[in-house]
């Protein structure tokens, strides 16, 4: 490239292309012409006022380490300049001290560090086979490595060894991607053996996701005692139901007689309480292992316990109850037709399997239709309470009917009835209690408040709340639990905060919300209590509440936070949809942020002005599984929504979509990830629902997907 410079002497100047030349050689305003390559890395600025100053360049040359290589892998070939030979079990291998100091650790230590080596011409090493060094070798004078199964366990030896870190990174990929069903267990001890925690990883991952094929192959029978404890005592064995577990933990056990003394250290983490009752009989009863050591005879004992008595349940908790299962998924239940014309309610139950699914699995169907129903977990059951059985615009149709989910074993209990109907009522869980508050009947609205005790199956009254209301929203804090808003006698009803300490049992008023609202949520996190969206009538229509505000307990405080551009679910970060084009918002709490903040991806279809809100506390959310089932996790406490409308209507209108379902709160925790549940029609079709799912990562919306309603188009839902 020819390239023409100006130069103005005692001007100092840069340019993009750089050349070597001396000041002497300039001229005023001479112009200079040079054959140039576009190579420079740096150059210097010089004046002509320093006579002894010289414009420097750097260039670089791409190809040079390549063509280093090359001739170093020529030198070697040719046996020039060799000045080392090493020796394993009488082969040798002459080579350039230089260059194995460069590449390895080891031996830079050997040949700089002051040890003899250093000065002999022999060195005979001890530790790597000759196959694995000369793959080392061959790498040091070329950059590559051929790996395959029958070499690599001698390459990673000697790559560890000699501390030649680039090759055991390729040895790690290559065994990553050589990962099968037949070599997943190979890989593992490799792993072990040379302390490799990515590779072990990545095994673990596999063998979780494939352990019924895994434990029928051989290798699977010399599979180490804390190995084979590890995976078995795992939430992520997800791929096979507990009685494919056992079968593969009696088979490792029958393989050598001696392990038969290890017997009730394997069988303990097998969860026999999730298992059929026929196959405790048929199968697990019937091996000798069971009934002679007294562990494992009272593992049996356990499980026919737990099942024959399913009152007691909560007592019984316990690592063999726990269902396997590490993310969270959603549980709806009944529902209603999307025209006021069929006032029949749904019995459906269905499940998303974890939330990056596409499809709604249908679970054990309810006794009875529901609608309106309030939804709580305690103990990893849930329970699914009062609500209506047609579909009425007031309380007439509430139900006192009370059932009790087993997402262990996909199984319905009913309990006892609560002492009276309710709808568009609060249910809450504080100190292994159920609470039920306020709410509606055909008698009008409530101000009782009942609590239920699993151990007794008892619905008892507790003190009243001080005024009548439905349509509120409540959260628990510590040890008290706090009801707010609602409908009452006054607007003044619609900011109240009520407080309920159970070791008294008396509600007081705290400081009301500085914002009036009604079918609202309420979540807590981080001490403190949000009151989220909700709405407020004002003569004959009803207006959504984009407020956003949160309580401290202790200081008995209301402060007014970034205000929802439109209102849906909360979480942790809380989110909602904006009213023009619907995208979803983020905000945090914890950050204290000062406005919401748009999440990335594709928009909402439509706005709803229920809100749910959620946040995680504790680890009494329900797991989901069992032998027949594939290991989902319904998250949570969960309310339903009083009502799905619109972002405003008439207060006799239509609904907008499909209301009325009981859904358990949703939150799927993967890796940290977080996932937002939202509900939506859809635009050309307003019966038809979707439900959209966002993954939040570092508060951005990184995917978004969309999963069919099973209840879309039907008489249900």
């Amino acid at each position: 490239m020819m390239v023409c410079v100006a130069v103005e002497l005692g001007i100092c100047f840069q340019t993009a292309l750089c050349y070597s030349i001396s000041p002497s050689m300039l001229c005023r305003y001479t112009t200079y012409c040079f054959n140039l390559k576009p190579a420079c890395l740096s150059c210097s600025v010089f004046s002509m006022a320093d006579k002894n100053s010289t414009l420097k360049c750097t260039f670089s040359a791409p190809g040079h380490s390549t063509t280093l290589l090359q001739g170093l892998a020529s030198l070697r070939a040719q046996a020039q300049l060799l000045d080392v030979i090493l020796t394993i079990n009488n082969e040798v291998f002459q080579v350039h001290k230089v260059v194995l100091a460069a590449c390895s650790d080891y031996f830079r230590a050997m040949f700089t560090g002051g040890m003899r080596e250093a000065s002999q011409d022999v060195i005979e090493l001890k530790g790597v086979s000759a196959k694995g060094l000369k793959h080392i070798i061959d790498f040091a004078y070329s950059a590559e490595v051929t790996l395959d199964l029958d070499c690599i366990q001698d390459v990673l030896g000697a790559a560890v060894f000699l501390q030649m870190v680039p090759v055991v990174e390729l040895c790690e990929e290559f065994l990553k991607s050589a990962m099968s069903v037949e070599t997943c267990l190979n890989i593992g001890q490799m792993a072990t053996t040379f302390s490799l925690a990515s590779l072990k990883e990545s095994v673990d991952a596999f063998t979780f996701r494939h352990f019924l094929q895994i434990s029928e192959e051989e290798d699977f029978l010399h599979l180490p005692l804390e190995r084979l404890v590890f995976f078995l005592q795992s939430n992520k064995l997800q791929s096979c139901s507990e009685i494919d577990l056992f079968r593969a933990a009696v088979r490792w056990l029958q393989y050598d007689p001696t392990r038969r003394a290890s017997a009730s250290q394997v069988l303990c983490h097998i969860r026999f309480p999730l298992m059929k009752s026929s196959e405790l009989v048929d199968n697990v009863q019937t091996f000798d292992i069971m009934v002679e050591d007294v562990l494992c005879r009272q593992y049996l004992l356990e499980a026919f316990n737990y099942q024959i008595l399913p009152f007691r349940q909560h007592e019984m908790q316990s690592p063999r109850t726990t269902i396997r299962s590490d993310v969270l998924s959603l549980i709806t239940f009944g529902g209603t037709p999307y025209t006021d014309n069929d006032r029949t309610v749904s019995c459906k139950v269905f499940c998303l399997p974890d939330a990056g699914g596409r499809q709604f699995k249908e679970l054990t169907e309810m006794e009875v239709g529901s609608s309106h129903s309030c939804v709580a977990v305690l103990d990893n059951f849930v329970y699914i309470v009062g609500g209506q059985h047609l579909q009425y615009r007031s309380g007439e149709g509430a139900v006192d009917i009370c059932y009790r989910y087993d997402p262990h074993l996909n199984q319905w209990l009913r309990i006892q009835a609560m002492q009276e109907s309710r709808i568009q009522f609060q249910l809450n869980v504080l100190h292994g209690m159920v609470y039920a508050t306020g709410g509606r009947n055909r008698s009008g609205s409530l101000a009782s408040v009942e609590k239920y005790c699993p151990k007794d199956n008892e619905w008892t009254y507790v003190c009243s709340l001080k005024r009548r209301t439905w349509g509120h929203a409540g959260a628990t804090v510590g040890d008290k639990l706090y009801i707010s808003g609602g409908y009452g006698i006054s607007v003044e009803d619609k900011k109240a905060l009520h407080c309920y300490d159970p070791a008294v049992d008396q509600w007081e008023f705290k400081t009301p919300m500085n914002e009036p609202r009604v079918l609202h949520a309420m979540v807590s996190a981080n001490n403190r209590i949000y009151a989220l969206g909700g709405r407020m009538d004002h003569v004959d229509r009803c207006f959504d509440v984009l407020a956003v505000e949160y309580y401290v307990p202790e200081t008995d405080q209301w402060t007014t936070v970034s205000p929802m551009r439109a209102v849906t679910a909360a979480e942790n970060p809380i989110f909602a949809t904006r009213t023009e084009s619907w995208p979803v918002l983020w905000w945090v709490p914890a950050k204290c942020e000062s406005d919401w903040k748009q999440c990335h991806g594709s928009a909402l279809p439509d706005s709803f002005s229920v809100i749910r809100a959620g946040h995680e506390q504790n680890n009494s959310a329900p797991r989901f599984g069992g032998s027949s089932l594939s290991g989902p996790e319904p998250a949570g406490i969960a309310a339903p929504p009083p009502a799905l409308r619109g972002q405003t209507r008439q207060a006799s209108g239509q609904l907008s979509v499909r209301h009325c379902v009981s859904v358990a709160s949703v939150r799927h925790e993967l890796e940290k990830d977080k996932f937002r549940l939202c509900l939506a029609p859809e635009h050309d079709d307003p019966s038809s629902t979707r439900i959209f799912f966002r993954r939040i990562a570092g508060h951005a919306a990184e995917k978004s997907f969309a999963a069919d309603c099973p209840w879309n188009g039907g008489s249900h839902l």
